[in-house]
């Protein structure tokens, strides 16, 4: 059942990374039909809930992140401890670092759903095989 967890969320990150990506933003409705549908599987825990109350603040108020990336953080902290989310930011964050630093015409902001995800890949690799 992990795997399939697994599987769904790379799934959803890839689909938010896309309008991430195109608009630096996504479709609410997107994300919430995709957690809706998990939420049965894995319940609603203390870290989902925080990284979405998060996310509301960050749509009320502008704290230079997007509430996408609390939103599918907290997604992914339905089935990953508090451990895993820490490393999946760290690797996003320092992709981004790197992506920022080696862009020829800096932009103000960047798409971090897809870091996210790149992240999310890394830990699931490590995970699967202990090399990192």
């Amino acid at each position: 059942m992990e795997n399939i967890f697994y599987l769904y969320t790379l799934t959803l990150g890839l689909i938010l990374s896309y309008y991430d990506i195109k608009t630096q933003e996504y479709p609410l409705i997107i994300w919430l039909i995709m957690t809706l549908l998990l939420l049965p599987f894995y319940p609603a825990n203390l870290l989902f809930t925080l990284l979405c109350l998060l996310g509301l603040f960050a749509m009320l108020r502008n704290i230079n992140i997007g509430a996408g990336d609390f939103f599918y953080l907290g997604t992914l902290g339905l089935a990953n401890p508090l451990t895993d989310l820490l490393w999946i930011i760290q690797f996003a964050s320092l992709l981004g670092i790197f992506f920022y630093l080696l862009q020829l015409n800096k932009q103000k902001t960047i798409a971090f759903i897809p870091f996210l995800v790149v992240g999310y890949a890394l830990v699931l690799i490590e995970k699967g095989t202990g090399c990192l």
